[in-house]
């Protein structure tokens, strides 16, 4: 026997070493099914003798889905002995199983059964071979899909969904490989995508359908007339199926061979394959294969005048199509069929006879209830009055609250106005401790200095007092002198809180919309130091690193100075919020760090706002920007600070502010004016 299927044999003997050492049923059912795989493309006796110890084993341990796969595999096997009756037998159980497993999931199953009809003629071997192979496909798709994967009518579609979601090598090569058969009316796109399902079979662990799609590739070079490059790919074929243990395609592809030798009229070679594919059929019990085999020998001897070998293999074609095709067994295939729609139609009596009680009883209900109503309207008929004028009390106190709702929306719209302005003057008050501490220190140089100066004048006044040889003039010149710098230091100090007190009221002023040179470098300094001073005074424990990366090349741009004043302190403000919240959850070795910086790039100033607190989570980053969404507990903000930010920039200014954010590493807030 030219058949190599000695790594096949090893993988079979190993899985029956471990079935017959092993007394757990459930990986004893398991061990059963890989055998009947293994065995399927050596010979299919013993695949279906594994096959039937499987469907046992799965009905012993009540797993439904598993029995409906070994029937499925049953069926597969009756279909490659060309027992038709006996598979479409199988994959209709197989299907009543599914039926019933999706019934149990409280789901409702494809219409798998509406796919396909019996054919009005079952004459001939392939019309009759081509409606059970429907049936056994669509029956492994509806197995896997009751276990629990979502419906899908095209099982090609739903593989290749899979494949795309999965890096697996083998998976995506299958891909390619069907998206090369359901081209093949385009060879050019066939053989593409053929040719990339190679590359991937040839790299994934699996490699037992590289033969088949050998064949395929060939059959795609057939259609281009480029006939040398076809015979290269049969013999591939038959090469990768008999290495990779594929031993019913490796008949095929002797098959494929013999007909490819007969076109080009070199009759030893289809001699020569057709009887390699005779006996693969013969070893394997592969029907098809026998007859297509036998008919290849017959027609050959037939052409070459060999009477006494052509009337040979003509009879032992007739035998071979009369197991497949004989009356019996068409008879028997047309019982299964007409056993199942007896059973369809039992099942449908049975279905619309129920439907018909459960109207019958509905009915019986619905004249009971009919007679209650009626009873009831004759017993309330004297109420009806006094229905009625419960009625419009019920109608009118409606109507109140219909108004007290719509009043309720106008309080609601007048208290979000009234929180949108408050938000507005919200930054005056976090400002407010800032400018307090800010302001205390002329004060308290005014307060000094005018203190000094008072008590140098007491002493220019008792110098005064002396006698002209006991005065020192010297004395009181130098006293003098030293009031008049106190008094310079007290003007210097008084003009810087005039100046802190000016700044507080112009951020205090509603938005003007006038623009005006500003000098963005100093005015995000100053909110920069006012805001850590009031975040300070409200909490003590509070200390955080503030840098500064200030471009002096901007100079001053024209914006509307307390606006952008409010955003910057906004940022700010979050900015501590973050990091100071970062510290308190004891992050180690951690050090709130906020950088506040400008850049010039070309017609665009940059002002950032940076921090190493936790950063915003990716699920509310598109929201940040949204009236009264805040992240922060009840309480502790209102919601409008980005979105009032947001306005002003985009609105006011004709600018962009855009975040960054990494979790746990910090945020950047960046703001973008054009300069002109």
């Amino acid at each position: 026997m030219v058949v190599n299927a000695s790594g096949q044999y090893r993988a079979v003997d190993s899985l029956n070493n471990k079935l017959a050492l092993t007394r757990n049923d459930t990986l004893r059912l398991v061990l059963a099914r890989q055998l009947s795989m293994e065995w399927l493309n050596i010979n299919c006796d013993s695949s279906l003798y594994y096959a039937d110890l499987y469907l046992k084993l799965s009905e012993k341990s009540g797993y439904r889905i598993n029995q409906a796969d070994a029937l499925y595999l049953t069926g597969f096997n009756y279909f490659y002995l060309a027992n038709y009756a006996r598979a479409l037998e199988s994959l209709y159980k197989a299907l009543d199983i599914t039926d019933e497993a999706s019934k149990n999931k409280k789901i409702l199953p494809p219409a798998y059964l509406n796919h396909l009809q019996v054919p009005e003629n079952l004459q001939t071997y392939e019309k009759y071979k081509l409606y059970v192979q429907g049936y056994i496909h669509h029956t492994f798709w509806v197995v896997y899909w009751v276990n629990g994967r979502e419906e899908q009518n095209d099982h090609m579609q739903k593989f290749n969904e899979i494949a795309l979601k999965t890096n697996a090598d083998d998976l995506i090569a299958r891909y390619y490989f069907f998206e090369g058969i359901e081209r093949t009316g385009n060879s050019d796109s066939a053989i593409y995508f053929l040719d990339k399902a190679r590359i991937l079979f040839l790299k994934a662990r699996n490699k037992v359908l590289l033969g088949p799609l050998m064949e395929f590739i060939a059959n795609a070079y057939h259609a281009q007339n480029d006939f040398k490059t076809e015979l290269k790919y049969l013999h591939l074929s038959l090469y990768c199926n008999l290495i990779y243990d594929n031993i019913r395609n490796s008949g095929f592809s002797y098959l494929r061979l013999s007909a490819w030798y007969s076109e080009f009229k070199r009759t030893d070679s289809v001699i020569y394959y057709a009887r390699r594919a005779l006996e693969v059929a013969e070893k394997g019990n592969y029907p098809d294969i026998e007859v297509r085999a036998i008919g290849a020998l017959a027609n050959i001897y037939k052409q070459l005048n060999q009477r006494d070998s052509a009337f040979r293999y003509l009879e032992l074609l007739v035998a071979s199509k009369d197991k497949i095709t004989n009356v019996a067994s068409i008879r028997q295939f047309e019982n299964v069929e007409q056993n199942q729609q007896i059973k369809k139609k039992e099942l449908q009596v049975a279905k619309e006879r129920y439907q018909n009680q459960v109207k019958l009883y509905g009915l019986l209900a619905g004249i009971g209830v009919l007679l209650i109503i009626a009873l009831l309207l004759l017993l309330n008929l004297n109420q009806r009055k006094k229905a009625n004028r419960i009625l419009r009390i019920q109608k009118s106190e409606i109507e109140n609250q219909r108004n007290k709702v719509l009043e309720a929306l106008s309080e609601l719209k007048s208290t979000q106005a009234q929180l949108i302005q408050s938000e507005k003057m919200a930054s005056l008050g976090e400002l407010t401790a800032g400018i307090a501490h800010e302001i205390q220190n002329p004060l308290n140089f005014v307060n000094n200095f005018s203190e000094v100066s008072n008590e140098l004048i007491v002493e220019i006044e008792e110098e005064r007092a002396k006698n002209k040889e006991t005065r020192d003039e010297k004395l009181v010149t130098e006293l003098l002198s030293d009031i008049k710098q106190n008094l310079e230091k007290i003007n210097h100090h008084g003009k810087r809180a005039d100046a802190i007190v000016k700044g507080m009221l112009q951020h205090s002023r509603s938005r003007s919309g006038v623009k005006e040179p500003t000098d963005i470098n100093a005015l995000a300094d100053e909110y920069l130091r006012l805001a850590y001073h009031g975040h300070r005074a409200k909490d003590k424990s509070f200390n955080a690193t503030l840098k500064t990366d200030f471009d002096e090349s901007i100079g001053k741009i024209n914006v509307v100075p307390q606006d952008i004043g409010r955003v910057i302190l906004n940022l700010i403000n979050n900015a501590f919020y973050a990091v100071d919240q970062k510290k308190k959850s004891g992050s180690e070795n951690y050090e709130p760090t906020i950088l506040i910086s400008t850049k010039k790039n070309n017609d665009l100033v940059e002002i950032k706002v940076t921090d190493n607190g936790n950063g915003i989570p990716q699920k509310v980053l598109d929201k940040i920007f949204q009236p009264f969404f805040t992240t922060k507990p009840t309480g502790e903000g209102t919601g409008l600070g980005l979105s009032l930010s947001y306005d002003i920039i985009t609105k006011g200014h004709g600018g962009e502010l855009k975040v960054k954010t990494i979790e746990s590493e910090g945020t950047e807030f960046m703001i973008q004016l054009i300069n002109v």
